[in-house]
């Protein structure tokens, strides 16, 4: 996989920096935020090193078995980091806001998907053939372009949000805090 992967999920989870678990504690905004940018940035820091990880080792491999077998275990990093994030984001809280709990409700199932997203892609990665290279080739080519276009239609599913509610004193505590500038780079 490529570092646009990577880049598109640190993109995403921006955009998702305000997603709190049902049922949690609450919490002022700007504590909220830290949580979620620390946790993000988890994120990120995992997914790069997957990414990475991948690169290095698939450029040296000869064999479409070994190759195989990275992918899947890159797949098997991305799915750890994304439950992780679940986890992290599970721990922040519910920031302290009108309609905290319907912002709440509709990131947490953008975040769910992308963790179906990835369970899906890790288990395809797993059912690949290695007998012939130049239709595995294909496959994990076609493969990375169905998980780039459903992270895609994920991410167009937060753009509503600012629309419907006002996010405005969770965008402002994500400009002012220093976590989150790591982000906004």
């Amino acid at each position: 996989m490529k570092r646009a992967l990577v880049v598109w999920f640190v993109a995403l989870a921006i955009g998702a920096v305000w997603m709190p678990a049902a049922g949690a504690a609450t919490v002022s905004v700007e504590e909220y935020v830290n949580h979620v940018c620390t946790s993000i940035a988890t994120f990120g820091d995992a997914t790069d090193q997957a990414s990475q990880t991948i690169q290095e080792k698939a450029g040296s491999l000869t064999k479409v078995p070994q190759v195989k077998k990275e992918f899947v275990a890159f797949f098997d990093s991305l799915h750890a980091a994304v439950t992780q994030l679940q986890s992290d984001l599970a721990d922040a809280g519910t920031p302290q806001l009108a309609h905290g709990s319907a912002i709440a409700k509709q990131l947490r199932s953008g975040i769910d998907s992308i963790e179906k997203v990835v369970a899906d892609a890790r288990k395809s990665a797993a059912a690949l053939k290695t007998s012939n290279p130049k239709q595995f080739t294909n496959k994990v080519t076609a493969l990375g372009k169905k998980l780039n276009q459903a992270y895609a239609e994920i991410g167009s599913g937060f753009d509503g949000l600012p629309k419907k509610y006002d996010t405005s004193s969770l965008k402002a505590a994500q400009q002012a805090d220093s976590e989150c500038a790591v982000l906004n780079r």
